[in-house]
């Protein structure tokens, strides 16, 4: 990841011009995808760190992640089965941490909270 840069300097008789290009770098995590099913559990949360964890679990056909509190889809373009009965059941009465993320983790979880009367549901699509 980087930018580039360039700037002219003109002086009464010298003149220059440069290009150079500013690379960052940012320390990278050591876990694997499977470890990685909550990032924010990340030693280093930063863009680039985020980004490759999607890329590698969506790359293993993982969509599901957790982010915090929050489950992050990314899309595949074509049907899997994640979404069956033998899922539902998989899922149904687990905690978080029992199972891979999944919207029906949250979805259980919040159904859960509501028979105990300490539910607040939210949600953001983009």
């Amino acid at each position: 990841i980087g930018s580039i840069f360039s700037r002219t300097v003109g002086l009464l008789y010298y003149s220059f011009s440069e290009t150079f290009l500013h690379i960052y770098s940012f320390q990278q995590n050591t876990l694997t995808v499977k470890d990685d099913q909550d990032m924010a559990m990340m030693t280093h949360l930063h863009e680039p760190a985020v980004l490759y964890n999607l890329k590698e679990r969506y790359a293993a056909w993982m969509i599901y992640t957790y982010s915090g509190l929050f489950c992050v889809t990314v899309n595949p373009y074509k049907w899997l089965p994640v979404y069956n009965p033998e899922v539902v059941l998989a899922y149904r009465g687990k905690k978080r941490q029992e199972a891979p993320p999944h919207i029906f983790s949250i979805s259980d979880n919040a159904y859960q909270f509501m028979l105990t009367g300490e539910c607040l549901i939210s949600f953001k699509t983009i």
